[in-house]
Protein backbone atom coordinates (compact mmCIF):
# COMPACT_ATOMS: atom_id res chain seq x y z
CA UNK A 1 0.00 0.00 0.00
CA UNK A 2 1.42 3.36 -1.07
CA UNK A 3 0.19 6.52 0.66
CA UNK A 4 1.39 9.32 -1.64
CA UNK A 5 0.12 12.89 -0.97
CA UNK A 6 1.27 15.43 -3.57
CA UNK A 7 1.16 19.17 -4.10
CA UNK A 8 1.50 21.10 -7.38
CA UNK A 9 2.21 24.76 -8.10
CA UNK A 10 1.76 26.67 -11.36
CA UNK A 11 4.77 28.98 -11.80
CA UNK A 12 3.41 30.77 -14.89
CA UNK A 13 1.33 30.08 -18.01
CA UNK A 14 3.81 27.46 -19.25
CA UNK A 15 5.51 25.86 -16.24
CA UNK A 16 4.19 23.85 -13.31
CA UNK A 17 6.05 21.84 -10.67
CA UNK A 18 4.94 19.21 -8.19
CA UNK A 19 6.30 17.15 -5.30
CA UNK A 20 5.14 14.45 -2.95
CA UNK A 21 6.18 11.97 -0.29
CA UNK A 22 5.44 8.24 -0.14
CA UNK A 23 4.79 6.09 2.90
CA UNK A 24 4.80 2.49 1.70
CA UNK A 25 3.49 -0.35 3.86
CA UNK A 26 4.32 -3.93 2.85
CA UNK A 27 2.98 -7.19 4.30
CA UNK A 28 4.61 -10.25 2.75
CA UNK A 29 5.03 -13.99 3.14
CA UNK A 30 7.71 -16.10 1.46
CA UNK A 31 7.72 -19.91 1.37
CA UNK A 32 10.11 -22.38 -0.23
CA UNK A 33 9.33 -26.07 -0.62
CA UNK A 34 11.51 -29.12 -1.22
CA UNK A 35 10.16 -29.83 -4.71
CA UNK A 36 12.34 -32.20 -6.70
CA UNK A 37 15.05 -31.92 -4.03
CA UNK A 38 12.98 -33.81 -1.46
CA UNK A 39 14.92 -36.66 0.19
CA UNK A 40 18.30 -35.58 -1.23
CA UNK A 41 21.46 -34.84 0.71
CA UNK A 42 20.90 -31.11 0.14
CA UNK A 43 17.55 -31.25 1.95
CA UNK A 44 17.84 -33.87 4.72
CA UNK A 45 14.69 -34.53 6.67
CA UNK A 46 12.40 -34.03 3.69
CA UNK A 47 10.49 -36.81 1.99
CA UNK A 48 7.84 -35.13 -0.19
CA UNK A 49 7.96 -32.21 -2.68
CA UNK A 50 5.39 -30.36 -0.56
CA UNK A 51 7.65 -30.30 2.54
CA UNK A 52 8.35 -26.69 3.45
CA UNK A 53 12.03 -25.85 3.90
CA UNK A 54 11.80 -22.10 4.55
CA UNK A 55 9.10 -19.71 5.74
CA UNK A 56 9.30 -15.96 6.31
CA UNK A 57 6.42 -13.67 7.21
CA UNK A 58 6.73 -10.01 8.10
CA UNK A 59 5.70 -6.44 7.50
CA UNK A 60 7.29 -3.02 7.51
CA UNK A 61 7.37 0.56 6.25
CA UNK A 62 9.50 2.47 3.76
CA UNK A 63 9.57 6.15 2.83
CA UNK A 64 10.38 7.95 -0.42
CA UNK A 65 9.66 11.09 -2.43
CA UNK A 66 8.79 12.22 -5.94
CA UNK A 67 9.19 15.33 -8.10
CA UNK A 68 7.61 16.43 -11.37
CA UNK A 69 7.66 19.26 -13.90
CA UNK A 70 5.22 20.16 -16.68
CA UNK A 71 5.92 22.38 -19.70
CA UNK A 72 2.77 23.57 -21.46
CA UNK A 73 4.15 24.67 -24.81
CA UNK A 74 0.74 25.93 -25.89
CA UNK A 75 -2.90 24.96 -25.42
CA UNK A 76 -2.48 21.80 -27.49
CA UNK A 77 1.00 20.55 -26.59
CA UNK A 78 2.69 19.73 -23.30
CA UNK A 79 5.63 17.69 -22.02
CA UNK A 80 6.25 16.23 -18.57
CA UNK A 81 9.16 14.80 -16.60
CA UNK A 82 8.87 13.00 -13.27
CA UNK A 83 11.18 11.26 -10.81
CA UNK A 84 10.26 8.80 -8.06
CA UNK A 85 12.96 7.90 -5.57
CA UNK A 86 14.16 4.45 -4.57
CA UNK A 87 12.35 3.23 -1.46
CA UNK A 88 13.90 0.73 0.95
CA UNK A 89 11.41 -1.36 2.90
CA UNK A 90 12.54 -3.52 5.84
CA UNK A 91 10.18 -6.40 6.60
CA UNK A 92 10.38 -7.50 10.24
CA UNK A 93 8.81 -10.80 11.28
CA UNK A 94 9.39 -14.50 11.89
CA UNK A 95 11.59 -16.99 10.07
CA UNK A 96 11.37 -20.78 10.21
CA UNK A 97 13.85 -22.94 8.33
CA UNK A 98 14.53 -26.63 7.86
CA UNK A 99 16.06 -27.89 11.09
CA UNK A 100 15.65 -30.64 13.62
CA UNK A 101 13.66 -28.35 15.91
CA UNK A 102 11.83 -26.27 13.28
CA UNK A 103 12.46 -23.33 15.58
CA UNK A 104 10.91 -19.97 14.72
CA UNK A 105 13.25 -17.00 15.11
CA UNK A 106 13.02 -13.24 14.66
CA UNK A 107 14.14 -12.24 11.17
CA UNK A 108 14.11 -9.41 8.67
CA UNK A 109 14.31 -8.94 4.92
CA UNK A 110 15.28 -5.71 3.16
CA UNK A 111 13.60 -4.95 -0.17
CA UNK A 112 14.57 -2.02 -2.41
CA UNK A 113 11.80 -0.68 -4.65
CA UNK A 114 13.30 0.98 -7.76
CA UNK A 115 13.65 4.61 -8.68
CA UNK A 116 11.55 5.61 -11.71
CA UNK A 117 12.17 8.37 -14.26
CA UNK A 118 9.44 9.07 -16.83
CA UNK A 119 9.22 11.44 -19.80
CA UNK A 120 5.77 11.94 -21.32
CA UNK A 121 4.07 14.05 -23.96
CA UNK A 122 0.56 15.10 -25.02
CA UNK A 123 -0.54 16.66 -28.32
CA UNK A 124 -4.09 17.73 -29.21
CA UNK A 125 -4.32 17.06 -32.94
CA UNK A 126 -7.80 18.52 -33.38
CA UNK A 127 -10.90 19.23 -31.27
CA UNK A 128 -11.61 15.54 -30.72
CA UNK A 129 -8.38 13.53 -31.05
CA UNK A 130 -5.22 13.74 -28.93
CA UNK A 131 -2.01 11.68 -28.96
CA UNK A 132 0.03 10.86 -25.84
CA UNK A 133 3.19 8.83 -25.18
CA UNK A 134 5.79 8.10 -22.53
CA UNK A 135 9.15 6.45 -21.90
CA UNK A 136 9.87 5.17 -18.39
CA UNK A 137 13.24 4.07 -17.00
CA UNK A 138 13.01 1.74 -13.98
CA UNK A 139 16.06 1.26 -11.75
CA UNK A 140 15.68 -2.44 -10.96
CA UNK A 141 19.46 -2.90 -10.64
CA UNK A 142 19.00 -2.43 -6.87
CA UNK A 143 17.20 -5.79 -6.68
CA UNK A 144 20.17 -8.14 -6.48
CA UNK A 145 18.96 -10.66 -3.91
CA UNK A 146 16.32 -11.76 -1.46
CA UNK A 147 18.14 -12.06 1.85
CA UNK A 148 16.57 -12.88 5.20
CA UNK A 149 18.79 -12.26 8.20
CA UNK A 150 18.69 -13.01 11.92
CA UNK A 151 21.22 -13.19 14.73
CA UNK A 152 19.87 -16.67 15.47
CA UNK A 153 20.70 -18.09 12.01
CA UNK A 154 24.08 -19.47 10.91
CA UNK A 155 26.43 -16.55 10.11
CA UNK A 156 23.43 -14.25 10.51
CA UNK A 157 21.88 -15.35 7.17
CA UNK A 158 18.67 -17.40 7.19
CA UNK A 159 17.89 -17.36 3.47
CA UNK A 160 19.69 -15.91 0.47
CA UNK A 161 18.42 -16.06 -3.10
CA UNK A 162 20.24 -14.24 -5.91
CA UNK A 163 18.08 -12.27 -8.35
CA UNK A 164 20.52 -10.00 -10.29
CA UNK A 165 17.89 -7.79 -11.95
CA UNK A 166 18.84 -4.99 -14.36
CA UNK A 167 17.44 -1.58 -15.21
CA UNK A 168 14.59 -1.72 -17.73
CA UNK A 169 12.42 0.48 -19.96
CA UNK A 170 8.69 0.79 -20.59
CA UNK A 171 7.34 2.51 -23.71
CA UNK A 172 3.72 3.58 -24.15
CA UNK A 173 1.56 5.12 -26.87
CA UNK A 174 -2.10 6.10 -26.62
CA UNK A 175 -4.90 8.29 -27.92
CA UNK A 176 -7.88 10.15 -26.50
CA UNK A 177 -11.21 10.77 -28.23
CA UNK A 178 -13.25 13.61 -26.72
CA UNK A 179 -16.90 13.02 -27.53
CA UNK A 180 -18.35 16.13 -25.87
CA UNK A 181 -17.72 18.40 -22.87
CA UNK A 182 -18.55 15.58 -20.43
CA UNK A 183 -17.09 12.38 -21.92
CA UNK A 184 -13.62 11.37 -23.16
CA UNK A 185 -12.46 7.87 -24.11
CA UNK A 186 -8.90 6.50 -24.25
CA UNK A 187 -6.99 3.49 -25.58
CA UNK A 188 -3.32 2.63 -25.36
CA UNK A 189 -0.52 0.12 -25.84
CA UNK A 190 2.71 -0.31 -23.87
CA UNK A 191 5.75 -2.56 -24.12
CA UNK A 192 7.36 -3.40 -20.77
CA UNK A 193 10.86 -4.89 -20.80
CA UNK A 194 11.76 -7.61 -18.33
CA UNK A 195 14.52 -6.56 -15.91
CA UNK A 196 15.97 -10.08 -15.63
CA UNK A 197 18.16 -11.91 -18.14
CA UNK A 198 17.20 -15.43 -19.19
CA UNK A 199 20.23 -16.90 -17.35
CA UNK A 200 19.10 -15.28 -14.05
CA UNK A 201 15.40 -16.05 -14.35
CA UNK A 202 14.04 -18.02 -11.37
CA UNK A 203 10.93 -20.09 -10.90
CA UNK A 204 9.77 -18.03 -7.91
CA UNK A 205 9.89 -14.77 -9.94
CA UNK A 206 9.82 -15.88 -13.61
CA UNK A 207 9.63 -12.35 -15.00
CA UNK A 208 9.21 -11.80 -18.74
CA UNK A 209 8.53 -9.05 -21.28
CA UNK A 210 4.94 -7.78 -21.10
CA UNK A 211 2.52 -6.04 -23.43
CA UNK A 212 -0.14 -3.75 -21.98
CA UNK A 213 -3.51 -3.16 -23.68
CA UNK A 214 -5.59 -0.52 -21.96
CA UNK A 215 -8.94 1.30 -22.15
CA UNK A 216 -10.22 4.23 -20.12
CA UNK A 217 -12.75 7.01 -19.84
CA UNK A 218 -13.16 10.36 -18.10
CA UNK A 219 -16.44 11.90 -17.05
CA UNK A 220 -16.21 15.64 -16.38
CA UNK A 221 -19.11 16.76 -14.20
CA UNK A 222 -18.07 20.43 -14.10
CA UNK A 223 -14.94 22.58 -14.27
CA UNK A 224 -13.83 21.34 -10.83
CA UNK A 225 -14.93 17.70 -10.61
CA UNK A 226 -14.07 14.74 -12.85
CA UNK A 227 -13.90 10.94 -12.56
CA UNK A 228 -11.48 8.58 -14.35
CA UNK A 229 -11.94 4.85 -14.86
CA UNK A 230 -9.45 2.50 -16.51
CA UNK A 231 -8.77 -1.11 -17.40
CA UNK A 232 -5.52 -2.75 -18.51
CA UNK A 233 -4.73 -6.27 -19.69
CA UNK A 234 -1.11 -7.36 -19.22
CA UNK A 235 0.00 -10.11 -21.60
CA UNK A 236 3.17 -11.73 -20.25
CA UNK A 237 5.40 -13.75 -22.58
CA UNK A 238 5.81 -17.49 -22.04
CA UNK A 239 9.43 -18.07 -20.99
CA UNK A 240 11.75 -20.99 -20.17
CA UNK A 241 14.48 -21.17 -17.56
CA UNK A 242 16.51 -23.33 -15.21
CA UNK A 243 17.05 -23.11 -11.47
CA UNK A 244 19.24 -25.44 -9.39
CA UNK A 245 19.51 -27.72 -12.41
CA UNK A 246 15.76 -28.00 -12.97
CA UNK A 247 14.10 -26.69 -16.14
CA UNK A 248 10.78 -24.82 -16.05
CA UNK A 249 8.37 -22.92 -18.27
CA UNK A 250 6.28 -20.03 -16.98
CA UNK A 251 4.01 -17.23 -18.11
CA UNK A 252 1.17 -15.14 -16.82
CA UNK A 253 -1.40 -12.45 -17.48
CA UNK A 254 -2.87 -9.76 -15.24
CA UNK A 255 -5.97 -7.59 -15.19
CA UNK A 256 -5.82 -4.12 -13.61
CA UNK A 257 -8.79 -1.89 -12.81
CA UNK A 258 -8.55 1.71 -11.64
CA UNK A 259 -10.93 4.43 -10.43
CA UNK A 260 -9.89 8.01 -9.67
CA UNK A 261 -11.71 11.10 -8.39
CA UNK A 262 -10.27 14.53 -9.22
CA UNK A 263 -11.22 17.89 -7.71
CA UNK A 264 -9.59 21.22 -8.62
CA UNK A 265 -9.56 23.98 -6.01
Amino acid sequence: MNFNPNIAYKLNDQWSIGAGISAIYADAELNRFAGAGAGTAQLPGTSAPSDRVAHLKGDGWGFGWNLGALWEIDEDNRLGLSYRSQTDVTLDGDYQGLSSTNQTVDGELKLSLPEIIEFSGFHQLNQQIALHYSAMHIGWDTFKELKATSKQCNNGVCLQKDENWNNSWRYALGATYTMDRHWAFRAGYAYDESPVDAKDRTLSIPDSDRQWWSLGTTYTANENLSVDAGFAFLDGDQVDGTEDGFAFSAGGDAYIYGLQLNYLF
